[in-house]
């Protein structure tokens, strides 16, 4: 998982547009979560400064701050609440 801390940067799946991020913003929360690989491509907008946290960080995190697993979810929630549903 990943946490900007300068800098601009696109989430994308091929040439969609996920969703774009700043300061604070967080990706890669779903593979770390998870345990799974990455799903979408973070791209570099301007120079950019990242805080990689890897799953044994994320858990002490968890532990210690209430809002943070609030925060993580919630971005993912927005990814997938933009997905379209498939038909069956």
């Amino acid at each position: 998982m990943f946490v900007v801390l300068d800098g601009e940067v696109e989430m994308r799946k091929g040439q969609r547009v996920l969703r774009s991020l700043a300061l604070g913003g967080v990706f890669g929360e779903k593979a770390i979560i998870e345990n799974q690989p990455h799903t979408a491509d973070a791209i570099g907008l301007t120079n950019c400064r990242m805080a990689a946290v890897n799953q044994k960080r994320f858990l002490t995190l968890v532990s210690n701050t209430p809002f943070l697993p609030s925060r993580c979810f919630s971005s993912s929630l927005n990814v997938c609440a933009r997905k379209p549903v498939p038909s069956e």
